[in-house]
């Protein structure tokens, strides 16, 4: 079973990952791919403090992948265009093996799908 790395790129005004805007934008893409039956696990940067401990979520998720996964990916990559539609300038990058790609439109998107089936039936 091969891994995804997915990373979810703000646009140039978007504020930083530990403002609330941010988290709640992360969380809610997070809970629409669980809601549809995906499995992200997100990176998250911990951080101690006088004021005790915080965590935020980074942008960046996990996917294992195999042919058990193929279902879910339409899913994904309809997850991935409502967060580019959300807010103009809003990049993904997606890593799979050794292929790296960055998309902001959603065609680019879409070139996706056909990547993830690729590795996938490798696996």
């Amino acid at each position: 079973m091969g891994q995804v790395e997915i990373a979810l790129i703000p646009a140039d005004e978007e504020p930083h990952f530990k403002e609330p805007e941010r988290q709640s934008a992360l969380m809610a893409f997070n809970e629409e791919m669980k809601r549809h039956g995906v499995k992200l696990e997100p990176f998250v940067y911990m951080q101690k403090s006088f004021d005790g401990p915080g965590s935020w979520q980074t942008g960046m998720f996990l996917l294992d992948i195999g042919k058990e996964a193929a279902p879910y990916f339409s899913n994904i990559i309809t997850g991935l265009l409502g967060y580019l539609a959300a807010k103009k300038g809003r990049k993904v990058k997606v890593k799979v093996g050794n292929t790296e790609i960055e998309a902001g439109s959603p065609e680019e998107v879409k070139a996706l799908l056909q990547i993830l089936k690729d590795h996938s039936s490798k696996s």
